[in-house]
């Protein structure tokens, strides 16, 4: 009969959320933000992180045309 190997227990997961007034006491700049943002996705692009795709958003409406360009070709 097989032994029933126990693996250790694994490290509990924190997790904070910030809400609003959280958020407004930061006064985090537009500059900030971006920044922030922009070393997120550096990071995903570098496979550091994953960020998982928002499959939940769905567009409301169809495709608008910003620019009808037929009559060149």
């Amino acid at each position: 009969m097989a032994r029933k190997t126990r693996h250790p227990d694994p490290p509990p997961v924190h997790i904070t959320y910030l809400n609003r007034l959280d958020i407004e006491a930061l006064a985090l700049t537009d500059a900030e933000i971006l920044a922030a943002i922009e070393d997120s996705l550096a990071m995903q692009g570098r496979g550091e992180t994953v960020v998982e795709p928002r499959m939940h958003l769905e567009p409301r409406a169809g495709v608008k045309v910003v620019g009808d360009f037929v009559d060149i070709w």
